[in-house]
């Protein structure tokens, strides 16, 4: 058995291998972000993704999902997306624009359902004007497969 072990974590690296790994990833996607922020915010955005102490929680769970769930990354961030963080240490990435993906922030509140968009920051996306929302984005995309999906299988359904 013990050998089964060793063999196995042979096959996926070692921890120090696994850990380098992610380091490198985390550190790519966190200078990619920075590159997407406006050279006037990227000192204070810096310091906050790099300070576990001093809030950028929500700043730090967006880089977390651009690097590990391919969360999209435009371009250029708007400075009033970046600014939210700045300002609400609370402020985390739960919506997302329904026609480009952007994540937006929201006040998550315990022990609240926000239902009618009470703490969102954002009812249109500030890059796209596209509607916000819990999953918006993600649901748009698998509504458009699954119509897909049906449209092929009726091109293969014989008359």
């Amino acid at each position: 058995m013990h050998n089964t072990i060793e063999s196995s974590r042979t096959n996926f690296g070692s921890d120090a291998e696994n850990q380098n790994t992610a380091w490198v990833r985390w550190s790519n996607s966190v200078e990619r972000f920075l590159a997407a922020v406006s050279p006037s915010l990227r000192d204070r955005t810096s310091a906050a993704i790099s300070s576990v102490n001093n809030g950028g929680v929500g700043l730090r769970n967006w880089v977390t999902a651009i690097a590990w769930r391919n969360s999209y990354l435009p371009e250029r961030i708007p400075n009033e997306l970046i600014e939210v963080y700045l300002v609400d240490s609370d402020a985390l990435p739960q919506h997302e624009c329904e026609t480009c993906g952007v994540a937006i922030p929201v006040r998550v509140q315990r022990y609240s359902q926000d239902l009618d968009g009470r703490n969102a920051y954002f009812a249109a996306c500030p890059i796209c004007g596209g509607r916000t929302g819990w999953y918006l984005h993600h649901s748009k995309l698998i509504e458009q497969g699954e119509r897909r999906q049906i449209e092929s299988l009726r091109r293969l359904k014989p008359r």
